[in-house]
């Protein structure tokens, strides 16, 4: 009988995301991976669903749907998360002591959520810590009947800023420094801290969205012109002795890309003095990158330079 072939799939703002992967005698073996876009999201839930409901099909033409093993990871935006202490407790009665909590914190009636939790430090002797996750229940509904319309009944729904905590600790499990994984999308940056026994999660709503609004606004283009220009000359402006490239578009478009992410960097500081001040967390070793607006060009320079500490891309390998 041959093996089944495991897909991953990334639900993001403008993209979808496949990993198809068969088990090896190591683990697992990748055996193909593709990316399919969407349209901005406008925020009509049908064309929504069939934005993604088009590009599923896209991402899996060519593969045999009827035997895979699928989960899917969802955008942190759509997931109410929160992390939440609670006091030592006999492990009996931690179930009920976390819906207490859910029922006080999630901002819907719990009828009309799935939600789930999972204890990420567990003592008898001190306080416990937990992270919540809700998401609304029709929410997930179309999620999942846009998933089972083109491929099969998923195994597994994940929530993708946890779901990159998971991937990065096992990626880099000898790595015992407080980590920051900066996961700089479309619609949103999530900062992801890491330390040893720890974890906390951030949104941000300043990422590649923001950068092509901005260019639209500065250079006076629309939208598919700026978001063009960003794909095919942006690049994060180093700022003070550096010389301009002689392309005078993209040397103008790099200054605004700059100062967007100047932005996102104070936002970045902000939410670092948070996790320290409030979370008890240290100041981050080192910053890793990821994300599809990441990519843009001295993304890494620009952030070391500002944050004073080694930046990398992340490597999910």
């Amino acid at each position: 009988m041959s093996k089944p072939t495991i897909a991953a799939i990334d639900l993001g703002t403008m993209t979808v995301r496949v990993g198809l992967y068969r088990p090896h005698d190591r683990g697992l073996m990748l055996t193909g991976f593709s990316v399919a876009e969407m349209p901005p999201d406008t925020g009509d839930e049908t064309a929504r669903t069939g934005a993604i409901i088009a590009a599923l099909r896209t991402a899996l033409s060519g593969v045999d749907r009827s035997s895979l093993r699928l989960s899917y990871a969802i955008s942190g935006q759509t997931v109410f998360t929160r992390f939440v202490k609670l006091p030592p407790s006999p492990p009996d009665q931690v179930a009920q002591m976390v819906r207490f909590e859910a029922q006080q914190n999630v901002p819907f009636p719990m009828a009309d959520v799935v939600w789930d939790y999972q204890l990420m430090r567990q003592s008898s002797e001190s306080d416990m810590e937990a992270i919540i996750v809700a998401i609304k229940a029709d929410i997930l509904d179309r999620l999942n009947a846009a998933v089972v319309s083109v491929a099969c009944l998923p195994q597994r729904v994940d929530v993708a800023p946890l779901a990159l905590f998971n991937s990065v600790r096992f990626n880099y499990a000898d790595w015992r420094d407080s980590l920051l994984v900066l996961d700089i999308g479309a619609k949103s940056t999530n900062l992801i801290f890491i330390e040893e026994g720890k974890a906390f999660v951030r949104g941000v709503l300043i990422a590649g969205n923001q950068i092509t609004q901005a260019l639209a606004k500065d250079m006076n283009l629309t939208l598919e012109q700026a978001e063009v220009l960003k794909r095919l000359k942006g690049f994060v402006g180093l700022g003070g002795a550096y010389e301009d490239p002689a392309d005078d578009e993209a040397a103008r478009a790099s200054k605004v890309i700059r100062g967007t992410m100047t932005r996102l960097h104070s936002e970045i500081t902000r939410s670092i003095n948070f996790y320290k001040g409030q979370q008890g967390g240290g100041d981050p070793a080192r910053v890793l990158l990821t994300g599809g607006s990441s990519v843009l060009p001295y993304m890494d320079l620009f952030f070391q330079d500002k944050l004073g500490i080694p930046v990398a891309m992340f490597n999910p390998f």
